[in-house]
């Protein structure tokens, strides 16, 4: 990714929200959003690329899960 890339939503969750995380993405998609996984649109430390060439995404809330507490 040579420039910041614009997208609806990203997805990051816990190992065990994989399930949840990949169903949410799906139906973003089918909603016509356009989104980035953590699991498989990086891979490594493409995952935290705090250079500000990562995916852009606005701000705009979360799903918890018992999974992702402390």
């Amino acid at each position: 990714m040579g420039s910041a890339e614009r997208v609806d939503v990203f997805i990051s969750y816990t190992g065990r929200d994989w399930g949840w995380a990949s169903w949410l993405d799906f139906i973003l998609r089918e909603a016509g959003y356009t989104t980035k996984v953590q699991g498989y649109d990086f891979m490594g430390p493409e995952f935290c690329q705090c250079d500000g060439r990562g995916p852009q995404a606005e701000p705009s809330g979360g799903l918890p899960t018992v999974a992702g507490l402390p």
